[in-house]
């Protein structure tokens, strides 16, 4: 007998504008962005000020920042 769970699938819209500010804001807190910003080498910053390492940006682990990136 094969048993079969019924699964729950949701989507969600996210404002990348509303997702990039609140990223830039706990940047602010993390030590590990205070540390990288103003060093060079693999860390750099584009355009908009968001922290990158190999063109992927760094999300701070406030908050649930890292539930809404997933």
């Amino acid at each position: 007998m094969v048993l079969l769970f019924p699964s729950l699938c949701t989507a969600t819209v996210v404002d990348l504008d509303t997702l990039h500010q609140d990223i830039l804001l706990a940047l602010l807190s993390d030590t590990i962005a205070t540390k990288h910003i103003s060093a060079d080498g693999w860390w750099f910053t584009d355009p908009n000020s968001l922290l990158l390492l190999d063109n992927r940006i760094y999300v701070p682990s406030a908050g649930n920042l890292h539930t809404h990136v997933l």
